[in-house]
Formats: C-alpha cells, structure tokens, sequence
C-alpha cells in the first residue's frame, strides 16, 4: 500500500517547528517457486483422462490455489480446487492453469501445462441383431429367416465417428447401419473408428480399421426337398434354387452327423417301412463352388400322404447313365413322359419291351444341358412317381 512519512523539526527560540513529508508506496512481492508437479505436456488415454491430476505447488502466499482451462483443442470440465479433471466432453489438447492467489504481502502467481486426451479407436463391442454371436466375436450367424441385420458398433471413446461401406461401396458415418443379407452367404462388414477430424491437430488425429462376418443360412423349406416320406434332398439346380451350385453336403438330425458327403439322406432303402422322424429337427450344410461352407437352419419334415401306386421304379435314387427299371406298367401304355420338378416336360420315350429304359437319356436331354441332377416326375399313363438322378 502507500503511507505518508513525515519528519518533524522541533521549535526552538528562534525558530518555528519545521515538517517534511513524503509518500511511501510499498508493491507485494512477487512468488517464485510455483509449479506443477508435471511440467512437460502430459498425453493419458481417453479413459485415463477422467480423475487426472496435477497438482500445483509452491509460492509464499497464504492464498488458495484454483485451476481452469484455458484453451486447446480439448473441452474438459475441471475442479477448480483440486484441479481433478471431472468430465471429457471432447478429446484433443487442453491448456490448464493455476494459480495460487496473493495475500496481503504477495502478489499472485500462476503456472500452466498442456494436457493431451488421447482418444480412443478401441471398439468395446458389437451389437448385430438379430444374429447369435460365435466365440471368437468376429462371426456371428443371422437367425433363421433374417433378410438383414442392424450394427452398433459401441466404442471406448463416445467421440469416436465410426464410417462403414454400404453396398454401392460409399463410406457412411454412423455407429448404426444395417447389413442386408437376404442371401444365404458370409457377408464380411468392413467398418472404421476415427477420433479426430481434418481440422484437428495431427496428434489428435487417428483411426482404425475394422471387420467382422455375418452369415445367413438358408431356410431348410427353402433348399430342401422330401420324398416318399423317407428322403431329404438338396435341391442342387442353379436355376431353380437362386443360383447357387454345391459340390459337397452333410447331414444333421438333432445336432448329430447322419449323412456325410451325399446330397440326399434317406431313412431306409424301403420307403414304405422307413420313414423320416417329424419329431426331429434335419439340418444340413452344404460347400458352394466357391469353397464356402454354409447352415441350412434346423427344419421339421411334414409328412404327406403317400397314395398307393402299382408302379415301382427301382433303383430310386438312380445315378445318371445309370438304368433303372419301371414295373408295372399298365397295358395299353405306350409312352413314358419325363417332367422336371417343375412340370416342364423333357421327353417323350417309347415303353420298351422289358419296361425299362437308361437315365443317360435323362442325362441327353437334360442333364448335361443344365449341367444339374435333381428331382423328376416320370408319368406312365395317368400315375405320375418320383425319381430322383444324382
């Protein structure tokens, strides 16, 4: 503060008392010694970052010490006295100062650091719904019948952006996106995590990159087709079952293996005798031409009524270039008629004198042509039975 200092001269017998005064100003002092325990910047993780401090020390005033930020990239929400940062509201640089206040002796005093939020790209996980997640968190399998699949890509930094490709190929923001899968396939998703953008710094800046798989599985009515009550089979026409060409097969009933490596399964050579169980769930898998392995989903089998036929076609399943024989065909049959599963006639053959004639000529007139085996309806008169050429 100021004060005035006077000097007084005493009288005496000659002379009168004499004063002198002037004004005193007396400036606090300044501190010294003020600082934060860290100097240098200070880079911590995203999760870190909540409840970091550093703590300010030294000065000689008896005054408090406050804390504020005061620029940076960042936004931060701080104590003010203890300098704990209490809340990230964004990631990035932040300047933070304290500063201890002056008292009645010493000026205050202030000292600053940087603070560097690193943010995160890190996912925590995945949501795909609906779809059962498999062990190792990258492959899930859609549910049955699920023509598509809604993402959430829930990360460690809730600033992160996350970017995802659509099916034109565009990257799209958005840590929610649906994947359409209304074909059986492996779809592989393709996604990434950013923090930062282009107008932050260079070191508040990072991303990375991301996929997972999605698979769809077919609807057992879908691909698979009974007969007689005692046969499952895949329908392997390209044509007829969405384009699709397998080279390989296996069989589930309840979860456990039946058949391997064939595209039918049979219950017993006698389909009158052994019939597929309809208290069972059949399931199957089935290897494209690509290599890919996919499910057929878990299906029930709806027995028909088989009504009686005087006819036997033998060997059913029968191999192309394979000869199978028709038994009892009426007198006054002329003609056998052959349909594919369709009802799209293929031939017209001649009743040969023993009742009997080659599924090569199948495989003439249409197999190879299509390059598919399958299911057929061979009319004889006015009954129709089914056969079946792998």
């Amino acid at each position: 503060g100021t004060v005035t200092v006077t000097a007084t001269m005493a009288a005496d017998s000659n002379y009168y008392e004499g004063k002198a005064s002037y004004v005193l100003t007396i400036n606090k002092a300044e501190q010294s010694g003020f600082e934060f325990d860290t100097l240098a910047p200070v880079a911590v993780p995203y999760l870190a970052a909540k409840n970091f401090v550093n703590e300010a020390r030294g000065g000689q005033s008896s005054g408090i010490i406050t804390y504020a930020a005061i620029g940076g990239t960042a936004s931060v929400s701080i104590d003010a006295g203890t300098g704990r940062i209490v809340q990230v509201l964004r990631p990035g640089r932040v300047q933070v100062i304290g500063t201890r206040a002056g008292d009645n002796n010493y000026k205050p005093i202030t000292a600053t650091y940087w603070l560097q939020i690193i943010g995160s790209t890190k996912v925590l996980f995945l949501d795909v719904t609906p779809a059962e997640q498999t062990v190792d968190s990258l492959y899930y399998v859609a549910d049955c019948g699920a023509t598509s699949v809604q993402v959430t890509v829930v990360t460690e930094d809730p600033f992160a952006k996350v970017w995802h490709k659509n099916e034109s190929g565009i990257s799209v923001e958005g840590s929610q996106f649906p994947v359409d899968i209304h074909r059986a396939n492996k779809y592989t998703v393709e996604y990434t995590v950013q923090v930062g953008d282009d107008s932050a710094d260079a070191s508040d800046k990072a991303r990375e990159n991301y996929s997972f798989t999605v698979e769809s599985r077919f609807v057992f009515d879908s691909i698979v087709r009974m007969m007689f009550n005692n046969l499952l089979f895949i329908n392997n026409n390209a044509e007829k079952n969405g384009g699709y060409t397998f080279t390989a097969y296996k069989w589930f009933q309840d979860g456990e293996t039946i058949g391997d490596n064939k595209q039918h399964y049979s219950a017993g050579d006698d389909h009158r005798a052994n019939k597929l169980d309809p208290t069972a769930e059949y399931s199957a898998t089935v290897v494209t031409e690509g290599g890919d392995t996919l499910q057929v989903c878990p299906g029930r089998v709806p027995f028909v009524p088989v009504i009686t036929s005087s006819l036997l076609v033998y060997p059913n399943p029968v191999a192309q270039g394979e000869q199978f024989t028709v038994a009892g065909i009426p007198a006054g049959v002329e003609d056998i008629e052959i349909f594919d599963i369709n009802g799209n006639l293929l031939g017209v053959y001649p009743v040969a004198g023993a009742n009997s004639y080659s599924s090569s000529q199948v495989t003439s007139h249409h197999i190879n042509q299509q390059g598919k085996s399958g299911m057929y309806l061979v009319k004889i008169g006015k009954e129709t039975v089914k056969v079946l050429v792998e």
